[in-house]
């Protein structure tokens, strides 16, 4: 709480010597029930691996995508670099997700920290009506989010960049607030912590801002929850215990 947690984590991942381990973000699939129902979700390594976590935050009901990333292994300090990893995660998705529209399956997405944008442009781009979608700890902007991040801040400084304006230019492929106008879906759930630190509660609040007004002109049910003191790491402990 009030940024300890994220203070911690970032120390540990951002000691001298530190390399972050490369995780296999290719999706594990697991089916549930025959319900026509599918999920794609873009999660942290602490939610798809920690039984707490993942058996609180990622649903359990028809068939469930879940693609496990880590901001390490995708924010470099070369940016272009940076959206090439992400734009592979995302092809990836768009076509198992287009082969499920085909199999008749209802689209529900979820979301959490960077996850979010991929789980909101695919939710755009897939130009069909999604179920519900998730949104735990986003940022409007992507470039913004891993510049004032004090885990990602460090790596976007190398990258050659003179301005904070400049490096969300070149990550703006990512960037969710440029994708919210695309999006239908019958609900949206949303969860930030106010003293976020690894995704700033404003970039939060921005992208929570963009899904309200996106909401109002869609009819779609908004679902707006704010942690109070919460930083990042806490928020999503938070969602967890809320069973979202």
């Amino acid at each position: 709480m009030f940024g300890l947690a994220d203070k911690l984590y970032s120390l540990r991942k951002c000691r001298e010597g530190y390399v972050e381990p490369e995780i296999d973000w290719r999706p594990e699939i697991v089916s549930y029930n025959r319900k026509s129902t599918s999920w794609f979700c873009f999660v942290s390594n602490n939610i798809s691996k920690r039984p707490f976590l993942r058996n609180r935050i990622i649903p359990k009901e028809g068939d469930v995508f879940i693609y496990t990333i880590s901001s390490l292994n995708i924010i470099k300090p070369n940016p272009e670099q940076s959206v090439r990893k992400l734009q592979d995660i995302y092809e990836d998705s768009m076509n198992r997700m287009y082969k499920e529209l085909v199999d008749g399956k209802t689209l529900n997405v979820l979301g959490v920290s960077l996850g979010n944008v991929l789980s909101i442009r695919a939710s755009s781009d897939i130009n069909s009506s999604i179920e519900r979608i998730i949104s735990i700890v986003g940022g409007g902007r992507l470039g913004l989010s891993a510049w004032d991040s004090i885990l990602t801040g460090s790596i976007a400084r190398k990258s050659g960049c003179q301005s904070r304006t400049e490096y969300e230019e070149k990550m703006s492929l990512f960037s969710p607030l440029n994708y919210i106008s695309g999006i239908k879906a019958g609900k949206i759930s949303i969860r930030l912590g106010t003293r976020d630190l690894l995704i700033p509660f404003k970039q939060g609040q921005e992208l929570s801002w963009a899904f309200v007004e996106q909401a109002k002109k869609t009819g779609t049910k908004i679902d707006y929850k704010e942690y109070k003191g919460a930083d990042h790491c806490s928020s999503i402990i938070l969602s967890a215990l809320d069973k979202i």
